[in-house]
């Protein structure tokens, strides 16, 4: 198998770029794959999927000789962009969201499919979803008027999709902070690097960690009847019970590890 070619652009500090080693990892797995694979392996379920960043490379490996192949993994990519810019541009009435979706979205194309690498569209292989939410937050800071406010409300309503019972639910009967008190922190930037850590290792289950950092910290919904909204369920692709259990067993183990010296 070819050596996987390296990056050629340097960062602001003029260090070289380089891909994470796990991506490079997995590349090597694809391209020792059957290319008739790659759009299953892209559509997996996490922890199995591939990154965003490997999917970069893939298609860039096949955009001139497997057009159909490069589109199908395209429209994959294109759905984590929208789903990493969603989170990052709440609060707007549909038409601006749908704007400021629209030219994320083509920004992030216009830098996928660079005849030539830059900087700029070598960075999607090196931290994707970093790139989309620095491109959504540009958009974002031309349109400062929100509708509603981007912290949780403390009125007590539900969320979409969140029932009484839910909500109940997520407050099952365990010593220590409940988990409100415990994720609360992962929105403040202040502490948001160790908490986020410290969560990470307390969880064990990646898919458990996301659904918990989803839910809390950016506060998705597990279900919501507007398709245009983001929900846990469909990001998963798992029923709304399986979902809850995961954040429970999630929140347990942070209180196991977090919670007796939680500020």
């Amino acid at each position: 198998m070819k050596d996987i070619p390296p990056l050629s652009s340097y960062d602001l500090k003029g260090r070289l770029y380089t891909r994470r080693p796990g991506t490079e990892d997995e590349i090597r797995g694809a391209l020792g794959s059957p290319q008739a694979t790659w759009s299953a392996l892209a559509r997996a379920a996490p922890p199995n999927r591939l990154s965003s960043e490997a999917l970069v490379f893939l298609i860039r490996s096949v955009r001139d000789s497997d057009r159909n192949l490069a589109g199908e993994l395209i429209e994959t990519l294109i759905h984590r962009v929208l789903q990493t810019a969603r989170r990052w541009c709440r609060g707007f009435d549909p038409m601006t969201t749908e704007d400021i979706l629209d030219k994320v979205q083509t920004e992030i194309l216009d830098r996928l499919l660079a005849l030539h690498p830059t900087r700029a569209s070598e960075f999607l292989e090196v931290a994707f979803e970093l790139a989309v939410k620095r491109r959504t937050l540009n958009q974002v800071d031309k349109h400062p008027k929100r509708m509603v406010a981007l912290t949780h409300s403390s009125s007590g309503d539900f969320e979409d999709g969140d029932s009484p019972e839910e909500r109940a639910e997520e407050q099952i009967a365990a010593p220590g902070p409940g988990p409100e008190e415990i994720v609360s922190g992962l929105v403040d930037e202040k502490h948001r690097a160790e908490l986020i850590r410290r969560a990470r290792a307390a969880i064990k289950d990646p898919c458990h960690f996301e659904a918990v950092l989803l839910r809390y910290a950016h506060g998705w919904p597990i279900t919501a009847s507007d398709p245009s909204k983001p929900s846990l369920e469909r990001h998963f692709g798992k029923t709304s019970r399986q979902i809850q259990n995961w954040i429970n067993k999630g929140i347990q183990q942070m209180r196991e590890s977090l919670g007796e010296d939680h500020d």
